[in-house]
């Protein structure tokens, strides 16, 4: 980019590999992922460049704001931690946790991302 004070336009595409197969077509002139889903698409590591590392970040959240009460919100994560909540909801789990089970989230482990949501709706 020739203009540092202009944010570059970002466009969505479905998954990971489309980004990386867009940066390396020339489509794309980068694209954010994991450390190790970039070495997994780059075996030979000499199609693209890595310009900029940071720190991990928890991974996918569920957010139940202030519309719900406490109560609820407790309800909610009872409900989906409970060894029921597998067998009710498969699809649910077969996208977003595979076998793994799912792990109450905490606000410290999220308290300094908000800057990267401040732009995204509903947050």
């Amino acid at each position: 980019m020739n203009n540092p004070s202009r944010q570059p336009l970002v466009t969505e595409v479905r998954s990971f590999e489309l980004a990386y197969q867009g940066v390396v077509s020339g489509k794309c002139v980068g694209a954010v992922m994991r450390d190790k889903l970039l070495d997994k698409l780059d075996k030979d590591k000499n199609a693209v460049r890595v310009i900029s590392r940071s720190p991990g970040v928890p991974n996918q959240a569920f957010s139940a704001g202030m519309r719900f009460s406490t109560e609820e919100q407790n309800k909610i994560i009872d409900s989906l931690l409970s060894t029921e909540a597998r067998k009710q909801l498969p699809q649910f789990f077969n996208r977003y946790s595979k076998e793994k089970d799912l792990l109450p989230a905490n606000d410290t482990e999220f308290r300094d991302l908000i800057i990267l949501l401040k732009d995204s709706w509903g947050f």
